[in-house]
C-alpha cells in the first residue's frame, strides 16, 4: 500500500521526482540514483553540488513532513521546498498545480511553527540524535568540569563572557572546551579546545563531530563515523541550533565574537563557508590583514562586510595590527569610551571596500 503524504502525493512519487533530478544531474550513473528512506527523509547525492566523490556519503535530505529538502555538504547547504526543488530542474510539471499549493503552504507552514529556531530538532528531527553526543557523557569520559569555580571561569568572565553550560574545563591540561550545543544545550554538534596556561602550536583545536568520536572518545565503528560525517558541515558552525534563520544573521570567524552578538554565527575558520543558502547575512571578519583580505573579497561578491576603516575612524579608536569584537568590548570597558551603533558599519556597496 502506498504511503499517502498530500493529496496525490505518495512517498512513491516523491522518490520518482527525485530520481529524476538526479538522472539530470548525474546521468544514469546507479549508485547516484539511488534514494533511501530514513525516518521521515528521504536521503540521496545532492544534485546541486555533486555531493562527495563517494557515492556512499549522501548527503541530500529530503524531509517528508515539511516537503523541503537540505544538503549538508560544507560548501553547498541548499535548502528548498519541494516547488522549488523542481523548478531548478526543470521538472515542475511533474506536478500539479494544487499539488504545488499544498506543497507551498505546508512548507511554509512548517517554518513558521518551528521558527527554525530550534533548528536541530528541525533539520536533524530524529535522525541524528542516536550520534549527537550528551554533554554529560563527553564531560565524564574526558575528566571535565564544570566551568564554575576554575580559572576557565576567571579568563572568562575577564573576557566578558558569561560562564555557562557552553564551557567545560580540562583540568589536566588547564585548557578550555566551547561546545557547540543543541538549542536544549544537553547535545554536542563539535567542540573547540583553547589551551589558555600552557603555550601552545595552535590558539585553537578544533573537531567536528566525527573528530570527537575518532580523536577524543577514541570510538571508530565504520557505521557511526559515516553518519556522524553528515553532521560535519555544520558541526563546527556554533550557533547553528539557536540561531533564527529569518532575522539577520552576522557571521563571525569564531564563537568567543559570536557569543557576545545577537543571532549570530561562529565558523571557526575564515575559510569556512557559511551553510545556508539565505541573503540576510552579514560578515563581521577581524580586523587584521588576513580577516580585511576576506573582507574585501566578499564585498567585491556582493556580500555584506563590517567596515573596520570607517568604524575606527568615526569612533576615533587607535589603529592596530587585530581588532575583533572582544577587543571592541575590553576597550570600551578599560576607557569608558562611547561609540556608535556597530549595525552602522555594514555594507555591501563595493565602491565602500576603501573603508575595509
Amino acid at each position: 500500500m502506498e504511503e499517502k503524504l498530500i493529496s496525490t502525493l505518495t512517498v512513491e512519487r516523491l522518490e520518482d521526482i527525485i530520481r529524476e533530478a538526479l538522472r539530470k544531474f548525474y546521468g544514469d550513473n546507479p549508485g547516484r540514483l539511488k534514494i533511501y528512506k530514513a525516518g521521515n527523509r528521504l536521503n540521496f547525492s545532492c544534485p546541486y553540488c555533486g555531493d562527495s566523490k563517494y557515492e556512499r556519503k549522501k548527503r541530500g535530505n529530503f524531509y517528508l513532513d515539511t516537503f523541503t529538502y537540505k544538503c549538508y555538504n560544507g560548501g553547498c547547504g541548499i535548502f528548498k521546498n519541494l516547488s522549488e526543488f523542481t523548478k531548478d530542474f526543470g521538472i515542475q510539471d511533474m506536478l500539479s498545480l494544487e499539488e504545488i499549493e499544498e506543497i507551498s503552504e505546508i512548507s511554509r507552514n512548517s517554518l513558521q511553527r518551528k521558527k527554525i529556531k530550534n533548528s536541530i530538532d528541525y533539520f536533524f528531527s530524529e535522525n541524528y540524535k542516536d550520534v549527537l553526543i550528551p554533554r554529560i557523557f563527553l564531560k565524564e569520559k574526558l575528566g571535565l568540569q564544570e566551568i564554575k569555580g576554575t580559572y576557565g571561569e576567571k579568563w572568562l568572565i575577564e573576557r566578558n563572557h558569561i560562564p555557562d553550560e557552553r564551557f567545560l574545563w580540562d583540568p589536566i591540561r588547564k585548557s578550555l572546551y566551547l561546545l557547540n550545543l543543541s538549542g536544549d544545550n544537553t547535545m554536542i554538534l563539535g567542540l573547540q579546545i583553547r589551551p589558555i596556561v600552557k603555550k601552545s602550536y595552535s590558539k585553537y583545536f578544533t573537531y567536528k563531530l566525527s573528530g570527537i568520536y575518532k580523536n577524543l572518545l577514541k570510538i571508530t565503528d565504520p557505521k557511526i563515523i559515516l553518519k556522524t560525517e553528515e553532521v560535519d558541515p555544520i558541526s563546527s558552525v556554533f550557533g547553528f541550533s539557536t540561531v533564527d534563520l529569518e532575522s539577520m544573521i552576522t557571521i563571525f570567524e569564531g564563537p568567543l565574537d559570536a557569543w557576545l552578538f545577537p543571532n549570530s554565527i561562529g565558523l571557526c575558520s575564515i575559510n569556512n563557508n557559511f551553510p545556508f543558502d539565505v541573503s540576510n547575512k552579514r560578515w563581521f571578519l577581524d580586523g587584521d590583514k588576513t580577516g580585511r583580505n576576506k573582507a574585501s573579497e566578499l564585498l567585491q561578491n556582493g556580500e555584506e562586510v563590517f567596515l573596520w576603516g570607517k568604524f575606527l575612524e568615526e569612533n576615533d579608536l587607535p589603529e592596530r595590527e587585530k581588532w575583533d569584537l572582544n577587543d571592541i568590548v575590553n576597550y570600551l570597558r578599560s576607557t569608558g569610551k562611547k561609540i556608535k551603533r556597530l549595525d552602522n558599519y555594514f555594507s555591501s556597496e563595493k565602491l565602500d571596500i576603501i573603508y575595509v
